[in-house]
């Protein structure tokens, strides 16, 4: 438990760096967006090589129709699909998208450390 609690104490710092970083790596992704997507490229600064990689593999479907087929039918393509609400909400509203949502709590717990005091100062009473 405690070297959770200690990692937990670091990642605590690291937040908003780590928000920091990805701010700045789209930013730098943004100064080439002519880049062929199969090349690689350094960047050299000062003290640092900024290596840029290629764009990886992104795979989608062909047809959504044909993949429904393929399971056998709707019924069957019900079972393996997950829509999100932002892409539901972005096609017909939020408002509407929440009408057809219900709410449990079945999602994961979150788990942080808070730390403990070693020993408990004992403050002298005021006269």
């Amino acid at each position: 438990m405690d070297e959770f609690g200690r990692l937990y104490s670091e990642s605590q710092v690291w937040a908003p760096k780590e928000k920091r970083m990805d701010a700045l790596k789209d930013i730098i992704r943004g100064w080439y967006p002519d880049l062929p997507a199969d090349q690689a490229l350094t960047i050299p600064s000062t003290h640092f090589d900024i290596q840029l990689s290629e764009k990886p593999i992104v795979k989608k479907w062909k047809s959504m129709a044909a993949v429904c087929k393929a399971v056998g039918g709707l019924k069957h393509f019900l079972t393996v699909c997950d829509v999100t609400f932002k892409a539901l909400a972005g096609k017909i509203g939020n408002s509407a998208a929440e009408a057809l949502q219900v709410e449990a709590r079945t999602g994961k717990r979150k788990v942080k450390a808070v730390a403990r005091l070693a020993h408990v100062i004992e403050l002298p009473k005021a006269a």
